[in-house]
């Protein structure tokens, strides 16, 4: 009888410590299945998420809220903050509202700072998510739960964000001469300050973004906003340079290996970081927590630089990135994604991007990288570059293609 009881007990002590293995084994099989489900699920299309309920504010002229019509929305990732600051608020306030088609363009700058106490410059602390910070360290998950967060935000299209605005008569004709019509543009002479738009008839809304931009605090323009607006609106279509095997052997041990067991392996997929999603694609993504009970960045916990994989498997499981004949090749991965590098990166090292220094490199990678059709350009220092010399570089095309003839 003692033998019977103890062997009994040593098998109630076995089942007891496996419980929690089948408990996981079980959860994870049911979150699996809710992933797979999310593909039979019928995604919204870009033309009807253009004309959906979030973005329908097109109304009568007789002091109702009128409409814009293109959002571009900037998503910086920082440390605190942002090294060339005015290089960038020049490339947004040098954007040529006559060139823009119907003159509607808005333009919000978002940001997630690792320390955002740290963070001096006034016109970047208005542009801080509230949110805590994730205090994100390299290649941890904390860095693709700031992107989540300032996507998240960015759809909200809350109006603080907002650094340019078309001008809009009551009649609802956009004008940039402030001697002319019912709206006049103020701006201040100092490189600090926002465009800004005095109302003196109709109400005015802008649009919620449309276009989601992730950036470094390492990136630089490489282009005019218009040239960016022109290439990211050609086609109705998220810029994402994906593939879905692993390209070397770190990325196959501690990015592929690591994954969550829920996610199957077929819909695992890697791009740069650095993508442009448009307002379809990121309202799909964030919304994939509500739709399977629990947030998914979870399963991407123990792999390497998962900023890398989230989007692009989101977008897998979605069934919005589609691999043609079991791969990634060609130039669209799906209806509704172009395989297109938004950001240049040298990794001549492998292990790290090369970092450039100065206007003399700015000038190298400048050609470089609109000849790969890129919008944006890294990894600089924060060594200083003057806002003339970058503006002299982007406007002499003379030598170099046309980024939207790449």
């Amino acid at each position: 009888n003692k033998l019977k009881r103890s062997a009994t007990n040593v098998q109630r002590q076995g089942e007891e410590r496996g419980a929690p293995k089948r408990q996981r084994e079980n959860g994870d099989s049911a979150l699996r299945e809710k992933l797979e489900s999310l593909a039979k699920e019928k995604v919204s299309s870009p033309a009807s998420a253009s004309a959906s309920a979030d973005a329908t504010l097109e109304q009568s002229n007789n002091g109702d809220q009128q409409r814009s019509g293109r959002h571009i929305a900037l998503l910086f990732i920082t440390i605190a903050d942002l090294p060339h600051e005015e290089i960038w608020k020049e490339f947004i306030n040098f954007c040529d509202n006559d060139a823009q088609e119907d003159n509607n363009l808005t333009i919000s700058v978002l940001c997630h700072a690792k320390y955002p106490s740290r963070v001096r410059s006034p016109w970047l602390r208005k542009h801080l998510l509230s949110s805590r910070s994730h205090c994100p360290e390299w290649g941890s998950v904390e860095i693709t739960r700031a992107m989540i967060d300032l996507v998240a935000e960015g759809l909200r299209g809350t109006e603080r964000f907002i650094v340019k605005k078309p001008l809009q008569h009551a009649s609802g004709k956009t004008e940039d001469d402030s001697s002319k019509g019912d709206v006049k543009v103020v701006i201040d002479t100092n490189k600090t300050s926002d465009c800004k738009m005095e109302k003196t008839a109709a109400k005015y809304t802008s649009a919620p973004p449309d276009r989601f931009v992730f950036l470094s605090e390492t990136c630089l323009p490489v282009c005019t906003f218009n040239e960016v607006e022109t290439a990211i609106y050609k086609k109705e279509a998220s810029w994402l340079n994906a593939r879905n095997s692993p390209n070397n052997g770190y990325a196959k041990q501690l990015q592929w290996d690591k994954m969550g067991p829920s996610i199957t392996r077929t819909k695992i997929c890697k791009a740069d970081q650095w993508v442009m999603l448009t307002r379809s694609h990121a309202k799909a993504v964030i919304e994939i927590p509500s739709k399977i009970g629990e947030p998914l960045w979870p399963q991407f916990r123990r792999t390497k630089a998962s900023d890398e994989l989230y989007f692009p498997t989101s977008l897998a499981l979605l069934d919005i990135l589609k691999f043609k004949d079991g791969s990634l090749d060609g130039d669209l991965l799906g209806e509704e994604v172009l395989k297109r590098r938004l950001t240049y990166c040298d990794w001549e090292s492998a292990k790290n991007p090369v970092t450039f220094h100065g206007i003399s490199h700015f000038r190298d990678v400048f050609a470089k990288a609109r000849g790969e059709g890129c919008l944006f350009a890294r990894k600089f220092s924060s060594n200083q570059i003057y806002v003339s010399d970058w503006k002299a570089t982007v406007l002499n095309k003379t030598k170099t293609k046309a980024v939207n003839d790449v």
